[in-house]
């Protein structure tokens, strides 16, 4: 099991770190000098030239040597720093313990919400998304489970059919229509705008308004993320129901709720670890329609609003945060296997790809020198 950790450990840090490689090139590559942006949008004041200058400078976005000239103020906005270098800026700053993952670009992001670093900054929002994600992850999840449940009992019958219906509807149904129909129901019938209420304003607007306020978009979710749970459910107790030791157990005499507790759930509970959590995962940092229709201040937003904004840091901190939050999970995921099924075991002798190859080498070289002999 130590070993296999290991192992597992070893491959996630390689992950987060080739999935940063990857996303922290593309961002730089394509992303534009947010200063000269800035400065474009001020119409190219000649005054600003050499401020514009420097602090591209000094973040990284020009060579170190380039010089700025007053009769030539816009000769060195295409002598950009190379990305492999800013890269290496960056990963210098992941461990700065005063500006951890770097500095924004735009200091006003910080200030405006009242925090220095950008790790701050990102959580600084996060909680607002799990007031959405999480009540939506826990209602379809467990009713996505019991519903798919019953529908694999009643394989073939009115119940399941009207359940397969409602969740290839919704499956093909875009989320952002489904959140136009709702938000089209709130307006007209209720005369509610799809507004987000902050839980920091509970005494003005009250209890039940802001209670109110993210019920229609985590129905929303709901919708959009239960027929997921019922089909893979669904699909999974039919292949349990339909298996030979199944068969066997009710030729046992087994009665319906024995063969539920000792074979169904216990078989339909792996994979469903596997599903569940990274499922809420895509929930959490996905959630940029619903966040965007509510005006929800959550993570999605902060990681939509620092694309144009050229703010790369933000959008690293906030893959490397997710890319961690997935892979570590997996790793949590796969030890639970274990204790779900004591069947399971992980073995580390001999097991390894690069071994598995070799051994393939050494066995065809021998094939053929047997062939050659005949």
């Amino acid at each position: 099991m130590i070993k296999y950790l290991t192992q597992r450990v070893l491959l996630a840090i390689f992950t987060i770190f080739a999935i940063a490689i990857i996303v922290f090139f593309l961002v730089a590559y394509f992303a534009e000098n947010p200063f000269v942006k800035e400065w474009e949008n001020s119409g190219f004041k000649a005054e600003q030239a050499e401020s514009v200058f420097q602090r591209s400078k000094d973040t990284y976005l020009i060579k170190p040597d380039t010089e700025f000239s007053r009769f030539e103020p816009l000769a060195w906005i295409d002598k950009k720093e190379s990305v492999f270098v800013r890269f290496g800026y960056w990963v210098k700053s992941v461990f700065d313990s005063n500006q951890p993952f770097g500095f924004v670009f735009n200091q006003n992001i910080l200030s405006n919400a009242d925090v220095k670093t950008i790790p701050a900054y990102f959580f600084r929002f996060l909680p607002y998304s799990l007031i959405i994600t999480l009540p939506s992850f826990l209602i379809s999840a467990s009713l996505g489970i019991f519903l798919g449940i019953i529908a694999g009992y009643k394989r073939g019958k009115f119940f399941d059919w009207i359940v397969n219906l409602l969740s290839q509807f919704f499956v093909a149904l875009p989320i952002f229509v489904t959140a136009s129909v709702v938000i089209l129901v709130l307006l007209s019938v209720f005369g509610t705008p799809p507004l987000f209420l902050l839980p920091r304003d509970i005494e003005i607007n009250g209890l039940s308004n802001t209670i109110a306020s993210w019920a229609s978009p985590i129905f929303v979710v709901v919708i959009g993320s239960l027929a997921g749970y019922i089909t893979f459910v669904r699909n999974q107790v039919v292949t349990v129901l339909t298996s030979n030791y199944v068969l066997i157990a009710k030729s046992k005499g087994l009665n319906q709720r024995q063969i539920f507790f000792k074979y169904v759930l216990r078989n339909i509970s792996i994979p469903l670890a596997a599903t569940l959590i990274p499922s809420y995962i895509g929930l959490l940092s996905g959630g940029v329609v619903i966040e965007t229709y509510w005006r929800v201040p959550g993570v999605s937003n902060v990681i939509v609003n620092a694309f144009p904004n050229g703010e790369i840091n933000i959008i690293m901190f906030s893959t490397v945060f997710f890319t961690t939050l997935s892979v570590f999970t997996t790793i949590i995921v796969d030890i639970s296997f274990v204790f779900l099924d004591p069947r399971i075991r992980y073995y580390s002798s001999s097991t390894s790809l690069l071994f598995l190859f070799k051994q393939y080498l050494v066995r065809n070289k021998e094939k053929k020198l047997a062939q050659a002999k005949n």
